[in-house]
């Protein structure tokens, strides 16, 4: 049986911004269910992210230190980005990540769903003035997102997990969707295996639902084999796209 509670906006530790308080608010208002995974299962989610976290940062410590000197040859600035993301029973937290855009640009909220709109998904290759070369590089593989190997340590993220939303973004979402708050934010999700060309949309938080209420230890680990073979895929796709334009 899944058990559920009320929201509460005690539960929110946001920041105090009007984005912010707005969610508080709006999470205050909604009552909404947050489902508990069984005991057992979360126990061992999170073993074996503490293991798989730990040995990818000792193994990967060569290509962070690379990536972060890269970042800092090719543009003066701080190596890390952070920013702040809504997280298990809306916990924000802020997430890391490298660097990927030029130092001073405008931090623009992310594209939401439009249906009256044909750009609803993301755009190919390098086509954002505001990435750097390295940004492009990372951003194809994915690589700009290693970082959070040291969120997944402090608790705060998860390998498999509903991928983490600002708080504007978390503002939006539809009220059946808040379920994806009962479980860990993700490193990656079953969404960024099965629509990750798609910017925020409907059938993501679709996705996101049916992993709240599918979770097991064998979807975990079939959402992490196949997210490699979907990073080479987007960025073979991207590098394509990119060359066909130079």
């Amino acid at each position: 049986m899944v058990e559920a509670r009320k929201l509460e906006p005690a539960v929110l530790d946001a920041e105090q911004t009007e984005v912010g308080t707005f969610l508080v608010d709006v999470i205050a208002s909604v009552n909404g269910p947050l489902h508990k995974p069984r005991r057992a299962l979360f126990a061992a989610k999170r073993t074996f992210d503490l293991i798989l976290a730990s040995l990818a940062l000792v193994l990967l410590a060569p290509l962070l230190v690379a990536i972060a000197a890269a970042i800092k040859i090719e543009t003066n600035g701080p190596a890390l980005f952070t920013q702040l993301r809504v997280g298990r029973h809306l916990r924000t937290f802020r997430i890391l990540k490298f660097r990927t855009m030029h130092v001073g640009v405008p931090d623009v909220p992310r594209p939401i769903w439009d249906e009256a709109s044909s750009a609803n998904r993301r755009p190919e290759g390098n086509e954002d003035e505001r990435v750097t070369k390295v940004g492009g590089f990372l951003r194809r593989w994915s690589l700009d997102e290693l970082p959070q190997l040291f969120n997944i340590l402090m608790g705060e993220m998860a390998l498999i997990g509903p991928r983490p939303l600002t708080v504007h973004e978390s503002i939006l979402i539809p009220r059946e969707a808040l379920v994806r708050y009962s479980m860990p934010a993700g490193l990656t999700g079953l969404a960024q295996v099965t629509c990750r060309e798609l910017i925020i949309s409907p059938e993501r938080f679709t996705q996101d639902i049916r992993y709240v209420h599918e979770f097991g230890i064998a979807l975990d680990a079939k959402i992490f084999f196949l997210t490699f073979r979907e990073v080479v895929r987007y960025a073979t796709k991207a590098g394509a796209q990119r060359g066909g334009h130079s």
